[in-house]
């Protein structure tokens, strides 16, 4: 009788202990993003549009992008994703940064507008400074952001979505001309469903106006 007391909670508790590892399985796929590593390989960096030179961000042409400080913050405080991207304004590819008509082919259902209209943005190299319309949400229907560069003074823009909740950039396009699409794929993390987003730009060139329409998206990729 006195096996039988202490044989049935050590029974107990081992299925506790086998029933919380799927779960802190399914959890650990489910975390929110953190920081960018800064000490990834250059092959999986490149495959993201970039490479990491003396803690900072540079092209695959060896071109300075963005400076980090010591803490891997963008000057303006925020740090990069782990899953953050580079898009290049001038690659004509469908999925990223394609003609309007293949663009337009390849975007199947577009959700709320995010930014429509003129804006002022300044010259400010490496980084997207200037918001674009009001803070905004994604969900699971349109986890994208499609950024048509309609018309503009400035021939090169940089364009960033910046996650105000986590004080963090997911994404960045750069030197993006008139005419010319951009789509950042997958922003939205079921994480933090309710985290709120913050379309900015900048121009790479200089500075004035320029007109854009910019919306969630659903593309289908993953």
């Amino acid at each position: 009788m006195k096996k039988q007391r202490i044989i049935m909670p050590l029974l107990l508790a081992l299925v506790m202990v086998f029933s919380f590892i799927p779960f802190t399985a399914v959890a650990a796929t489910m975390q929110e993003p953190g920081a960018l590593n800064l000490d990834m390989p250059l092959e999986e960096a490149s495959e993201r549009g970039f490479q990491i030179i003396d803690g900072d961000i540079y092209s695959m042409h060896g071109e300075l992008l963005i400076q980090l400080d010591e803490n891997g913050l963008t000057q303006d405080g925020l740090m990069l994703s782990d899953n953050f991207q580079i898009i290049y304004g001038g690659t004509p590819t469908v999925e990223f940064d394609g003609p309007l008509a293949s663009f337009q082919a390849a975007t199947s259902i577009r959700g709320a507008d995010i930014a429509i209209g003129t804006f002022r943005v300044t010259r400010n190299r490496g980084t997207a400074t200037v918001p674009l319309g009001g803070r905004f949400t994604l969900c699971a229907t349109f986890p994208s952001v499609s950024i048509n560069y309609q018309f503009g003074v400035v021939t090169g823009v940089n364009f960033s979505v910046v996650n105000v909740t986590a004080n963090r950039v997911e994404a960045f396009a750069t030197n993006v001309t008139v005419g010319r699409n951009v789509l950042f794929a997958n922003i939205f993390h079921p994480a933090n469903p309710s985290h709120q987003f913050e379309l900015r730009a900048s121009g790479e060139t200089g500075a004035g106006n320029i007109t854009v329409h910019a919306y969630s998206t659903f593309t289908g990729i993953r």
